[in-house]
């Protein structure tokens, strides 16, 4: 099965989290743009070039529209790995990010969490074209191959 059809068939069913649970900070007027933004969109109509606008929202995301909105970042990134910016970052950061210093290592293991077997699956393949075939700065990146390695083992 190709990435993006693994990423379709894995979160297929995953509900839409509700326009007031997009994003939990509220007199910010950063979260209100990604709120008026992402309210009412499916995850499979997001796109760039309008999606490069927000490609650094992800941890401006509650739990439930990150899970939601994660596989149309990565389809969009997919089809247009020239503009995907700093998309796989946040969402490496989000998923995998291990440092002590920053106190974070435990609230990435319990993002990873929140994923089945077969979503951490289509985020792996993800990850994976990102290092083969994405921009040349991520080919053979080890901190993917360290997410990758987190996302399917931990």
């Amino acid at each position: 099965m190709k990435t993006r059809e693994l990423i379709e068939k894995a979160f297929a069913d995953i509900p839409y989290p509700g326009d007031d649970n997009i994003a939990d900070h509220q007199d910010c007027p950063e979260c209100d743009e990604v709120r008026a933004f992402f309210r009412g969109k499916s995850w499979r109509d997001l796109k760039f070039p309008e999606l490069h606008d927000f490609h650094s929202s992800l941890p401006l995301l509650t739990d439930q529209a990150f899970l939601y909105f994660l596989p149309g970042y990565m389809l969009a990134c997919l089809e247009n790995w020239d503009q995907i910016d700093n998309v796989p970052f946040s969402i490496m950061t989000i998923l995998g990010y291990e440092d002590d210093a920053w106190n974070v290592k435990d609230e990435a293991r319990e993002n990873r969490k929140v994923f089945t077997k077969d979503q951490r699956a289509a985020i792996a393949a993800w990850l994976k074209e990102l290092s083969d075939s994405g921009p040349e700065e991520w080919r053979g990146d080890e901190q993917v191959a360290y997410v990758i390695d987190k996302i399917l083992n931990d």
